[in-house]
């Protein structure tokens, strides 16, 4: 479901909207919820199977009946059962393909799809990637050398 923020000026207004549980917008009737700035994730809008790691649903809905490796992106085996799951190298997103497990923050996709929606990183999240960010720099300057 697409989200929209809206501003009403009158309290008048923001308490028929919430009594009513909808708005309309155009030509389209959307669910009316508060928003809250300081509420980093909001989780429930933000869906990433896990069963196959695409966006967009949960395994529940998943169309694909195997499961999908979170760390290697195959198809033949389990999460659990990877034999990857300790060497980072190995590693291949499902979404973006390129070497971080296909759940992680480090995802340009799912980054994409979280500023979409107005999910900011936690702060937990924004210092795993710098140190992420950190390790990658220095293995380029080894590189290069």
């Amino acid at each position: 479901m697409p989200i929209a923020m809206v501003t009403l000026s009158k309290p008048e207004e923001v308490m028929k909207i919430l009594q009513d549980k909808e708005i309309q917008i155009g030509y389209a009737i959307a669910q009316a919820v508060i928003y809250d700035k300081n509420k980093s994730r909001p989780k429930h809008h933000f869906k990433q199977c896990r069963n196959c790691f695409k966006l967009n649903h949960i395994a529940k809905e998943c169309p694909q009946k195997r499961k999908t490796c979170k760390y290697c992106g195959l198809k033949n085996h389990e999460t659990s059962k990877c034999r990857h799951k300790n060497d980072p190298s190995r590693y291949r997103c499902v979404l973006c393909k390129k070497k971080h497990p296909s759940d992680s923050v480090q995802c340009e996709v799912i980054r994409k799809a979280r500023e979409k929606l107005g999910i900011k990183l936690t702060r937990k999240e924004t210092v795993l990637l710098k140190k992420k960010d950190n390790v990658q720099k220095k293995e380029q300057q080894k590189e290069k050398q």
